[in-house]
């Protein structure tokens, strides 16, 4: 034992016959392991081998039964910082590893362990099960290998710059609006020089602020700048983004950005229908409202208002209150369109326009069709003489009046007076013109309720009962009104 002692090995001696234990010392036997320490390392003992650098204990049984499993231990204490430790523990003769605890090499006959580094006052402890089939003496030596080892701690620090710029996602074409930005250094070691710079691109520049640069300075670990605040308007429709970056004398640039869409909401209206039709008839209109903006309007407002003298015959879907008929569009998504469809009628001619408007929010538009009504012309032709009954050389007058009441003015007014035998023209009014029987009057206009009124001096002639027959034509009636009137001359 003393030449193991020796060689910094230890020599276990034990004699087999014992029941198998455990490293809890749960044992099958009705006792605990009567371990034998080797000079073991307990308060008061020796530790079986001692180092400058560590000891090692071992832990044994005095004797074991052959075939039962059995329990070795040994502890390895650092007495310094040690580092490529090495434990070796030969196999006795004639035995078996169960297992180890922790796991070793095993490398033939031994058991090796290897750790990398222990510190000061650290305890490794190594728990072994073996099983000997061989009666007699055995033994088992352990070994112990390590490097001293000194450690110095130094620091390296490094600055982390995060920067971080928010600002709304969506905002109104001409409203002005603030991006924020900030920076916070997330390392260890202050950023020395720090500096912010943005330059706003031109859709979303404010007067005010066309481009930043601002000076940050030392930016402690952990440490974050007061929010910068940058404004801006929304110039142009579309989707922009603006970035910022960051500089720092010991960091390389670092850089975000934030992206905002610049929408604008539209409506508009418009509207078609009928641009000539006559009283009594109808007039057909066709309303198309428009979303040509960038978000979907909701609660649109739809109203089309009748002209005096009108009146509403039709408006589907709509609420109509007197000569107004009115549309309500829940949602209109951005780009799309809807139609609606009112009809009138009027009682008086002329050219009368129907207005419509839309609106949503603070959003309108409005547009108008006109349509003429167009009257009738409708003549009233009466004849008459003074005279119903002449003698042969007595004179006469038919006086004839044309009135105009219809609903329209009418235009080239030709009348032609038709004599018969028995009566003679003498003379007409009006710049009227006689040639033979005849008689001839015209009028270049004839306005609605208006009349004109002729006369023609006649001489009786030759007896008889005949009659006189004025044809009236204008632009409006092309088919003549006929008018007669009788006279008997004796």
């Amino acid at each position: 034992m003393k030449n193991c002692l020796l060689k910094l090995s230890v020599i276990m001696l034990s004699v087999l016959g014992l029941a198998a234990c455990s490293s809890q010392g749960n044992y099958a036997g009705s006792t605990a392991p009567d371990w034998h320490y080797s000079d073991t390392y307990v308060p008061g003992h020796s530790p079986d081998i001692d180092t400058p650098l560590l000891h090692v204990t071992n832990h044994v049984i005095s004797n074991v039964a052959a075939g039962e499993t059995f329990e070795t231990a040994m502890d390895v204490y650092a007495k310094k910082p040690v580092q490529d430790i090495v434990i070796t523990h030969t196999v006795p003769a004639g035995a078996t590893v169960v297992k180890t605890e922790p796991a070793a090499t095993q490398q033939g006959n031994k058991l090796v362990w290897k750790f990398d580094q222990m510190d000061r006052d650290d305890m490794q402890p190594i728990r072994i099960w073996l099983k000997s089939n061989t009666k007699g003496m055995s033994s088992m030596c352990t070994t112990v290998d390590a490097k001293p080892r000194t450690c110095h701690e130094f620091f390296v620090g490094q600055p982390d710059l995060q920067i971080e710029k928010t600002g709304p996602t969506n905002v109104r074409l001409g409203n002005k609006f603030d991006y924020q930005i900030v920076v916070k250094n997330n390392g260890n070691m202050a950023a020395q020089d720090v500096k912010v710079v943005d330059q706003l691109p031109s859709q979303l520049r404010g007067m005010d602020t066309p481009a930043l640069s601002y000076d940050v300075g030392e930016l402690q670990p952990g440490q974050s700048t007061q929010p910068i605040i940058i404004h801006a308007t929304g110039n142009e429709r579309g989707d922009f983004c603006n970035v910022a970056q960051v500089t720092a004398s010991n960091h390389p640039m670092v850089e975000d950005q934030a992206c905002t869409t610049i929408y604008q909401p539209m409506v508009s209206i418009s509207k078609t229908g009928t641009s000539t039709t006559r009283l009594g008839q109808q007039a057909d209109y066709t309303l198309t409202v428009n979303n040509p903006g960038d978000v979907a309007l909701s609660n649109v407002t739809v109203t089309d208002n009748a002209p005096q003298y009108t009146r509403i015959t039709s408006a589907t879907g709509a609420n109509v209150q007197g000569n107004t008929a009115t549309w309500t569009i829940d949602q209109l998504p951005a780009g799309s369109s809807r139609q609606f469809n009112v009809s009138l009628t009027s009682r008086v001619a002329g050219t009368l326009c129907n207005q419509a408007q839309v609106a949503a929010g603070d959003l309108n538009d409005n547009t108008q069709a006109c349509t003429e009504w167009q009257g009738v012309p409708s003549l009233l032709v009466e004849m008459v003489d003074t005279r119903d009954s002449l003698l042969v050389g007595e004179t006469t007058q038919y006086q004839l009046s044309v009135k105009n009441q219809g609903t329209a003015d009418d235009s080239n007014v030709n009348i032609s007076v038709t004599l018969p035998d028995t009566l003679q023209p003498v003379a007409a009014s009006n710049n009227g013109t006689v040639n033979g029987q005849n008689v001839t009057f015209s009028v270049a206009k004839l306005p609605q309720g208006q009349t004109e009124n002729f006369t023609i001096d006649v001489k009786a002639v030759k007896p008889g009962s005949k009659n006189t027959t004025a044809r009236v034509t204008t632009d409006g009636i092309p088919t003549a009104v006929v008018e007669q009137e009788n006279t008997t001359v004796y």
